[in-house]
């Protein structure tokens, strides 16, 4: 979904608090006049009973001197969220939506940004003894010129109302672990996301023709996913293997295709060690990506004039077989000799209320 970046006017007072409650009540709070103002409440722990897990956020962020965009998001608690029926298991989304001082908006049912269907629907059940499981979700909105960013600038007039949109399923084998310290899973899926937005040209020259401006993006992958995470209070560790192939299409109207061909493997593992009065936290990982790029077709002529981006230096042409060479030997490198690792240390005051 479209992101718009933050209104750089000067702050005249910045201030953040986080605070905890029995174990039970986290309250975060933001405020950095006059540009962004957040809140947000969450309950966890044993005292919050049928209520652990549930998240709530707002969020105010000025864009620009007369825009200004209102964010909720809401997570229902764990026990709604997810529950069984029969022999199969649901999880609800994670809700979000933007509304915008213009009268804009957008709302966001579970839609997997970056892959990420753990804010999706989902449903889980054994089929002929095979754990099958599908998920979902999709955004929808409705956007004046100034809140988009996914039509191109022009100048000879603007694009209004820009309806823009987005749905990601995924379907395959695997299974989820959620209980108490332990919440892991695996996955092999086909996943599909498709994104795209429609906007309406309205020149400032009455003798330019009305047109229609569309641009589509859309991908499938195969994706093999390995996750989990252990939670002991004091020591909490997370693993997360991800191995993807994929192939994407994206098509703009009067503009040639993009076709990408990509796969690629991501290793994380995270270490976090709270002794109370500071926190120590250690992060490992790997990446690496492979790519082709392809174009069919060429540029059309456009009714729209559009602002040429801002000039930026050439990049220095380099062959491909050197530089899959070069990453090949860094690789190993990197494992052979065992590069250093930062490793952050957060020290962090946490004032709570609590038993005696």
């Amino acid at each position: 979904p479209p992101r718009s970046t933050l209104f750089p006017y000067t702050t005249l007072f910045r201030s953040g608090a986080k605070f905890s409650v029995l174990g039970t009540v986290a309250l975060s709070v933001v405020f950095n006049d006059p540009n962004l103002y957040g809140l947000v409440v969450g309950l966890n722990g044993a005292r919050a009973k049928v209520l652990a897990g549930l998240s709530f956020e707002i969020l105010y962020r000025k864009i620009s001197p007369n825009l200004g965009v209102y964010h909720i998001e809401l997570k229902l608690p764990d026990a709604f969220r997810r529950f069984e029926i029969g022999a199969a298991t649901l999880t609800l989304p994670i809700i979000d939506v933007d509304i915008y001082t213009d009268g804009s908006f957008l709302v966001d049912f579970g839609f997997p940004r970056n892959h990420d269907y753990t804010r999706s629907f989902a449903i889980e059940l054994i089929v002929l003894g095979v754990p099958v499981l599908g998920a979902g979700g999709f955004y929808f909105g409705v956007l004046s010129p100034q809140a988009s960013t996914d039509v191109p600038p022009i100048d000879n007039g603007e694009f209004r109302p820009i309806v823009v949109f987005g749905i990601g399923l995924r379907i395959g084998l695997g299974k989820t672990i959620d209980n108490g310290l332990l919440h892991a899973g695996f996955t092999i899926t086909v996943e599909g996301i498709l994104e795209g937005v429609l906007a309406f040209f309205q020149p400032t020259d009455p003798a330019v023709a009305t047109d229609t401006y569309f641009k589509v993006t859309g991908s499938i992958a195969i994706v093999g996913h390995l996750y989990g995470t252990i939670d002991f209070a004091v020591i909490k560790a997370q693993v997360d293997v991800l191995v993807f192939a994929s192939v994407q299409l994206e098509y703009e109207i009067y503009a040639p295709a993009d076709l990408t061909l990509e796969a690629g493997v991501s290793i994380h593992i995270t270490l976090e060690v709270n002794l109370g009065i500071f926190q120590i936290d250690m992060s490992f990982s790997f990446d690496a990506t492979i790519r082709a790029e392809f174009t069919i077709g060429s540029q059309s002529p456009t009714p729209w004039h559009k602002i040429p981006p801002a000039p930026v230096a050439a990049a220095k042409a380099v062959s491909i077989a050197p530089a899959l060479k070069a990453h090949a030997l860094d690789a190993a490198v990197t494992f052979a000799i065992a590069r250093p690792v930062a490793i952050p240390l957060t020290f962090q005051l946490m004032p709570t209320v609590g038993d005696a």
